[in-house]
């Protein structure tokens, strides 16, 4: 696979009999998989054949998503059918995000939180609220054109339970409020 705006994916096949054609799948998660596209097989082949497919849409999915999942649902005339072993294609982030890691967190456990993606320099402050609405905790990040920054959290003090994390950028661009699970 190559990567740019666009996943190219390519595969080949040294011997076919009986072959129809290929589905090619795409998840965002590694479980739920959509067909994205399809490629006639050779059908009676003793020879290499290439295939190949590009997903023009590699990048539409969220500015957040960065690990694209693909596999070939390979089928046979008589309807049988195999899937091809997983392959992974890393994404660059478009635009500002932010994530937070693990989610859900365990109640004894630690968290961190990631934003990324906001070009200018200086401090940018957040919110941890719980599911009322009321502001538990003030976070601040340093960041620098853009590159992604972290900082590392205790949910000791957090009750099992929901949460969400609002970002102020001070500007024009907005980031979506993430919740936080706290098990």
């Amino acid at each position: 696979m190559q990567q740019s705006q666009d996943a190219f994916l390519s595969w080949a096949t040294s011997l076919e009999i009986g072959s129809s054609h290929f589905e090619i799948e795409k998840s965002i998660d590694g479980q739920k998989w959509q067909t994205i596209g399809y490629r006639e097989a050779a059908g009676q082949s003793q020879t290499e054949q290439k295939y190949n497919y590009t997903d023009a849409k590699f990048q539409a999915v969220s500015p957040t998503t960065t690990l694209f999942y693909y596999r070939l649902k390979m089928l046979d005339l008589d309807g049988s059918f195999e899937y091809s072993t997983i392959a992974t294609l890393q994404g660059a982030r478009t635009g500002p995000y932010l994530q937070i890691y693990p989610n859900p967190v365990a109640s004894n456990g630690s968290y961190q939180v990631i934003i990324g993606g906001i070009a200018r320099n200086g401090n940018i402050s957040g919110t941890l609220y719980d599911s009322q609405g009321k502001a538990l905790h003030q976070l601040v990040f340093a960041v620098a054109n853009g590159e992604p920054t972290s900082i590392n959290l205790d949910a000791t003090e957090l009750k099992a339970g929901v949460y969400f994390i609002k970002i102020n950028t001070n500007s024009q661009m907005t980031l979506p409020v993430q919740r936080l699970l706290v098990q």
